[in-house]
């Protein structure tokens, strides 16, 4: 069975670029177009696509509302995304309203087929610009945020040991466990509590278990 298509796009050669551009692919069927306006939940209700494109190159508000128009009067309907340009946190806003597709329009020959059988299909199709930011910036947020951490500058087995200690073991029982002795295990407990600038070991647990190095 074909997928149905419907674009939408201010600009009439875009549109008229894009299916015939679709329509070589066998499969495929537009069956409609247009600009933005206030007519397009009529004209999808009356073609009734699987999959609608959406151009929001240059107007992202309108483009949630319009977004939102369609999940709310067609949640069946699947929709993509072409932009110039997005943030990682338009993307995300993009997909928290329902999108299942996003590509940039720079890439949109290469991307579209690949993202309307994806999205068809009940899968998620980002450009691979687009999820290589995304990744990106969530590995840099994760480093950030281990940097900042209090436990950033304990070294692993200085870990090993608070942890041990939190889970109420001895410096003897550190020591038969890590395979070191007393005099060392008391050594590292030193270092964590000066590096930490706690005094006592109920402050050392407490340390560990609010800042998630082990269970409460």
């Amino acid at each position: 069975m074909d997928i149905k298509v419907y674009l939408i796009d201010d600009c009439t050669i875009i549109r008229d670029g894009m299916k015939i551009l679709l329509e070589s692919k066998e499969g495929l069927i537009v069956v409609g177009n247009s600009t933005h306006g206030n007519d397009i939940l009529q004209q999808l209700a009356e073609h009734c696509p699987d999959v609608v494109i959406l151009n929001i190159s240059g107007q992202f508000r309108s483009g949630i509302e319009t977004i939102r128009a369609i999940r709310k009067n067609c949640p069946t309907i699947q929709i993509i995304i072409i932009a110039m340009q997005t943030t990682n946190e338009e993307v995300i806003s993009l997909l928290r309203v329902g999108v299942a597709g996003c590509i940039l329009a720079e890439y949109v020959s290469r991307d579209v087929m690949n993202a309307i059988c994806a999205v068809n299909s009940g899968h998620r199709y980002l450009s691979k610009r687009i999820s290589e930011k995304l990744v990106e910036d969530y590995i840099n947020k994760a480093n950030s945020m281990t940097q900042n951490s209090p436990l950033f500058d304990l070294s692993i087995r200085e870990k090993e040991v608070l942890q041990l200690v939190v889970e109420g073991k001895t410096s003897a029982d550190i020591a038969a466990i890590l395979c070191i002795s007393i005099r060392t295990v008391n050594t590292y407990r030193y270092r964590i509590m000066e590096k930490l600038n706690i005094n006592d070991l109920p402050g050392l647990v407490r340390f560990a278990i609010q800042n998630g190095l082990t269970p409460p």
